[in-house]
């Protein structure tokens, strides 16, 4: 993905794709299981709107599938094009998720996964920079086990990772995510 600085590596990890939906040039994110079978689809089209197809067969964080079930950190942040921008600057080598139905439906996502989450020493909460990013914060947080909720937000004047990454900032978007500040 070119016009989002998106490496052919980073999205054949993720299982992000192009297609056609009705007629329409798409974006797919491939939702997968543990044994990397697709299970569900949420498909991103020009106008912004984010029709899934079988959106019932998984409750999983974007990405979830591709990292072990323990470790140092995990960045979680609120849309599948921020999660690779994240795992991109970082060599696709650290834990980075994304909620698979942005900021309104975060608590729920935290909730549903928090066995996952909690079994890593650190979790930071990487959501856009605007109130929508900052209340889901404040939803999310009481989920996370005291000590280990880690806030991280664009610098002023960008909104999300992926915005840090068209700019050209990905080495202060690693700067970003090792500064967050426990919650």
């Amino acid at each position: 993905l070119a016009s989002r600085q998106l490496t052919r590596e980073t999205c054949q990890f993720f299982s992000y794709g192009v297609g056609e939906y009705f007629g329409e040039y798409v974006q797919v994110a491939q939702y997968l299981d543990e044994n990397r079978q697709v299970v569900a689809q949420k498909i991103r089209k020009k106008n912004k709107e984010f029709p899934w197809i079988n959106r019932s067969a998984t409750t999983q964080l974007y990405g979830q599938w591709l990292w072990r079930d323990a470790g140092k950190m995990v960045v979680i942040t609120e849309g599948e094009l921020d999660a690779m921008s994240v795992s991109q600057v970082q060599n696709n080598k650290w834990p980075t998720v994304s909620l698979p139905d942005g900021a309104g439906n975060a608590a729920k996502a935290i909730k549903e996964n928090i066995t996952w989450l909690n079994r890593f020493e650190k979790v930071v909460l990487f959501f856009d920079n605007d109130e929508a990013g900052r209340e889901a914060v404040k939803a999310c947080r009481k989920f996370i086990k005291t000590g280990h909720c880690y806030v991280a937000f664009a610098p002023e004047g960008y909104k999300d990772a992926n915005d840090m990454l068209v700019k050209g900032k990905g080495s202060e978007l690693v700067n970003v995510i090792f500064s967050a500040k426990q919650y």
